[in-house]
């Protein structure tokens, strides 16, 4: 059925107010405006995206880390460096560094 089916679009009453046809209408938030100079901004993307990256790492390494140690015992020693490795790969394209 996946293939099949594209689009499924639920129609339902919202927290909008009606206009006077008596449609729906909702109105969008704004977006805020960032809170950072504009010769900061460049730097501050740059860190956002380190953050980012060092998370899916952490993640990354604690799900190898743990598939390890149900596979097989002690297996978090054993495959520590293969799992590191594959885990700073994930991170580095995180980082869009394409050299590792």
């Amino acid at each position: 059925m996946a293939g099949i089916v594209r689009r499924i679009t639920v129609v339902s009453m919202g927290t909008g107010e009606t206009d006077s046809v008596g449609r729906l209408v909702y109105k969008r938030k704004r977006k805020r405006k960032r809170k950072v100079s504009r010769w900061l901004r460049p730097l501050e993307k740059m860190i956002r995206r380190s953050r980012r990256a060092d998370q899916t790492f952490a993640t990354e390494a604690l799900k190898r880390h743990h598939r390890s140690n149900r596979k097989r015992r002690n297996g978090f020693i054993r495959d520590a460096p293969l799992n590191i490795l594959r885990a700073a790969r994930k991170r580095n394209k995180k980082l869009k560094l394409r050299f590792v």
